[in-house]
């Protein structure tokens, strides 16, 4: 036991079973007596070795356990003859399978769960195994077989360490294609092909069977229910130890919840509306992804039912677009003073605005969907000379129409948005400027304009129905004239 050494060079998963797998181990085998402290023993190991040359255990099974766990069954493996030369400075390659059957499902979960979420500090396996041994014509009989190995969060620890803990590999997107989803009508939603490249440093390979999975967001708050916003699926994909593995994954949205649309009390933002607003600045938004019913009849129930009670975070890079709106401009803006009789403090009081709305939206380059505008509204300041005039309310949803316009020049597509306001109020903040602001307008010779910087919510209808996005800043300008 001293002396023996076995280096695994492989570990990969041949095959999937209705009740586990079929796993191919190979490594190498080798003697070393130098390990050996006692002269005595590591002297008669060497003459009997010597003699033996090789020796041969027969079919066995492994149970791996966990201390720490009340000795849980963590799975069993079924181990076959192996024969391997035992004289000191020889290598034997091995190469076997082994069906392996996993154990109790419920606390693998929950040991899943604790390291997905960073809880688990250190983990201890245990495994035993009763071999029968033989060397030619000669029986060892049964020898009870025992080993230990310790894993940590911070990769060091007490006899039989093993390391660190693996943790989740990192992950690149490469490419997002978002499109109308190809349903069986009346059928409508919206689908995303994802590309991703995934980083495996293990000496691990397996061909992964086809899997699905359930896509989830926080609603109001991260002690609330998460909410289903679609499912996703990727077909059967290879992964080679220690190299780069690369996955289509598709995500359909039929529809989205009523919760993820609707303002939350606090804030009176809407979940869609606080994630739309983190990934436009550029910032992670988080989606989690659990395990669901797999596309595929050939997958395993098993692993179905492992994976469904599992979620996972995965962060996902925001795009920092900067102004999600290009341009704000009132065109055609007839600008009329309030009514000198009017009671002070009611609507008559302030002057009111007229004009042709334009926005033109940027769309991410990814985003290959209907995307229609139906109404806007919006709060803004409107400046003059770099100071606030006065705000300009648009509370209620004005009627508003979109047009697509294609890339240009490796820009990506825009839309532009016109909606039409009529004498909609302007409340004064500062009547010494709005005296200036009137003067220049009777008495100067050019063109009064004023800035704006607004704050709109716009209401849009996709295949996945009409919603609406709030608080997408803008800025533009305001030509105004008398009226």
């Amino acid at each position: 036991m001293e002396a023996a050494h076995f280096e695994p060079t492989s570990l990969s998963i041949d095959s999937f079973t209705p009740t586990g797998i079929k796993a191919r181990i190979q490594g190498d085998f080798s003697m070393d007596a130098s390990k050996v402290k006692k002269k005595s023993v590591r002297d008669f190991g060497r003459f009997g070795t010597w003699i033996a040359r090789e020796v041969e255990s027969g079919e066995s099974q492994v149970e791996v356990t966990l201390p720490e766990y009340g000795n849980l069954l963590l799975g069993t493996a079924q181990i076959p003859r192996v024969k391997v030369n035992v004289q000191n400075g020889h290598t034997t390659h091995v190469d076997f399978l082994s069906d392996v059957q996993p154990g109790d499902f419920d606390a693998l979960k929950r040991i899943a769960t604790q390291w997905i979420d960073g809880r688990l500090g250190q983990l201890r396996v245990v495994g035993k195994a009763s071999v029968p041994v033989k060397s030619g014509i000669f029986s060892f009989g049964t020898q009870s077989l025992t080993q230990s190995l310790s894993f940590n969060s911070k990769g060091h620890g007490g006899k039989g360490d093993m390391g660190r803990l693996p943790a989740l590999p990192p992950y690149k997107i490469q490419n997002i294609n978002v499109h109308d989803a190809r349903l069986p009508p009346p059928q409508k939603g919206m689908a995303a092909d994802v590309s991703l490249q995934v980083t495996n440093p293990y000496p691990f390979g397996m061909m992964v069977p086809s899997l699905g999975f359930a896509i989830f967001v926080e609603g109001c708050s991260p002690n609330e229910p998460l909410l289903q916003l679609g499912d996703a699926f990727f077909g059967q994909t290879m992964i080679r130890p220690k190299d780069e593995v690369h996955l289509n994954v598709t995500g359909i949205v039929k529809h989205l919840p009523e919760r993820f649309t609707q303002a939350c009390p606090d804030n009176g933002e809407s979940p869609l509306d606080m994630l739309l607003g983190k990934y436009i600045k550029g910032d992670n938004v988080t989606a989690f992804v659990r395990g669901a019913k797999s596309p595929s009849k050939n997958t395993p129930r098993w692993i179905s039912d492992l994976l469904s009670d599992i979620t996972v975070p995965v962060p996902v890079p925001g795009q920092k677009l900067g102004h999600l709106i290009k341009s704000f401009n009132l065109a055609n803006t007839h600008f009329a003073l309030p009514d000198p009789f009017a009671e002070p403090n009611t609507p008559e009081s302030n002057p009111t605005v007229s004009a042709t709305v334009k926005a033109l939206v940027a769309l991410p380059a990814e985003m290959n969907v209907n995307l229609n505008v139906s109404h806007v509204k919006a709060d803004a300041d409107v400046m003059y000379h770099g100071k606030k005039l006065g705000e300009l309310h648009i509370r209620e949803w004005q009627p508003a129409n979109s047009t697509r316009i294609e890339a240009k020049d490796g820009n990506g597509p825009t839309l532009l948005v016109q909606s039409l306001l009529s004498k909609a109020p302007l409340t004064i903040t500062d009547d010494d400027l709005f005296t200036d602001v009137i003067q220049n307008m009777i008495f100067g010779k050019k063109k009064v304009i004023l800035g704006i910087q607004a704050k709109v919510d716009v209401e849009v209808s996709t295949g996945l129905g009409e919603f609406a996005i709030r608080n997408i800043p803008a800025s533009g300008s305001v030509p105004v004239k008398r009226s």
